[in-house]
């Protein structure tokens, strides 16, 4: 991953922070990469700071005061794993088909996504919850760090499986 101050455009897939909400234009730089035929991540700090703002155009999702407390992931629809801690998320909510969870977890019976897909254009957007407290993020279980690696690498011919803090 590249960090840089400006839009990457030629990227296939890129990923955004809660700062790029300062950028003015930055829904319309996303929808011009959707559109484009590439794919943009963005997190559920930028999804928050976005709504209201156009983001609605694009995807149905609300970032909610909400939390809830986790430990079991859906990986895809069979892969089935848990964290070693218990992991406080904001709940993302979504009411309709046209958009999918692609890693999901579980608790009391009632599932929120970890990181929810959906198409726009000719691309997809991506949006990754991360957890209340960021360093919880080397507590995901490897089968979810390999995947939203797997989907974060698509510029490269390389992929990194295994557990946190492994990097290339």
């Amino acid at each position: 991953m590249d960090i840089v101050p400006v839009f990457p455009s030629e990227a296939k897939m890129i990923l955004l922070t809660e700062s790029a909400r300062f950028d003015p234009l930055i829904i319309d730089k996303i929808k011009q990469q959707l559109i484009a035929g590439k794919n943009v991540m963005i997190t559920s700090g930028l999804l928050r700071a976005l709504q209201g703002k156009g983001i609605e155009d694009i995807v149905e999702l609300r970032y909610s005061d909400k939390k809830a407390l986790i430990k079991k992931f859906v990986v895809g629809w069979q892969n089935d794993c848990q964290s070693r801690e218990d992991i406080l998320i904001p709940q993302i909510q979504y009411l309709t088909n046209d958009s999918w969870e692609d890693i999901s977890c579980i608790a009391s019976g009632i599932g929120w996504p970890i990181l929810h897909q959906a198409r726009y254009a000719n691309g997809s957007l991506f949006v990754l919850t991360v957890p209340e407290n960021f360093g919880d993020i080397y507590n995901l279980p490897p089968e979810v760090l390999n995947r939203i690696r797997n989907i974060l690498s698509q510029d490269i011919n390389v992929r990194i499986e295994g557990p946190a803090q492994v990097s290339l």
